[in-house]
Parts: C-alpha cells; structure tokens; sequence
C-alpha cells in the first residue's frame, strides 16, 4: 500500500513537470531611418504573437538619435513555443501612427530567460517600406 501511494505521489509529479511553463527568449536589434535620416524616439516592441489569448509584450522601447536599438525578453509558455514579433510604431510620411511588424524566425528563439542568439534587422528605410494600403492605429 505504502509502495502504491509512494508511486501516486511521483507520477503527479511527474506529470506536474511535463505540463509546467518553460522560458524561452529572443533579441532582436536594428536601425530605423526616415526620409534618408535617422529615425530616433520611434517606439518599438517586441511581442509574443498568441493563438488563443492576447499577445504578450516581452519588451518595449525607443529608437536613440541614431536611430538604433536593442530589445530583448522572455516569455513563459506552457505547451507551444514562442512566436516573437517585432512591431515598429512610426509616423513616417503618414498623417497617423502605423505600425510595421516583422516576424523574428524561429531559429532566433532560445530556451530559457537569456537570448543566446540576436536578430539583426539590419537597416529601415520606413518610407521605402510603407504600403500604399497602411492602416492608421492613432490618428495625428
């Protein structure tokens, strides 16, 4: 009987584990320019793209006067891995604010809290990359 219970208690553990969150991380750093000139102040968010539920934002931040910058962050999921966006807000040659978003490949997702890898975007030109068909988030 002490045996039974004894196998009860590990299994349930057991269990527990394979069904507990794991973290995974990404980075992602880049430049953004505007008209040929440095884009700074652009605000920029890295975000785990959900199926069922809302998005998780892991990390938000600024362009500097370079218009560079450097996210990185962490999500807890239970089930699935990761799906990591970068989403850039800008008012480059719109009257709003319209967002740009670039999916971060799957080769870029690291286990645990700390990316091990980065994604270089490399160079923006947003008004190079601006659909004629943009959608207005916030009107000016």
């Amino acid at each position: 009987m002490v045996s039974l219970i004894i196998c009860i208690i590990l299994l349930s553990h057991l269990t527990f584990d394979a069904l507990a969150e794991y973290s995974q991380s990404v980075a992602v750093r880049g430049s953004i320019y505007c008209n040929g000139s440095p884009s700074g102040g652009q605000k920029v968010k890295l975000y785990d793209r959900d199926s069922l539920e809302h998005d998780d934002l892991m990390k938000e931040g600024l362009t500097d006067q370079s218009g560079h910058f450097q996210l990185s962050g962490y999500e807890e999921e239970l089930l699935s891995d990761i799906d990591p966006r970068l989403i850039i807000l800008h008012e480059c040659n719109v009257p709003c604010i319209v967002q740009m978003v670039i999916k971060v490949p799957n080769s870029f997702v690291s286990s645990g809290t700390t990316p091990k890898k980065t994604f270089d975007i490399g160079t923006i030109h947003l008004d190079e990359k601006l659909n004629r068909n943009f959608e207005c988030i916030h009107s000016l």
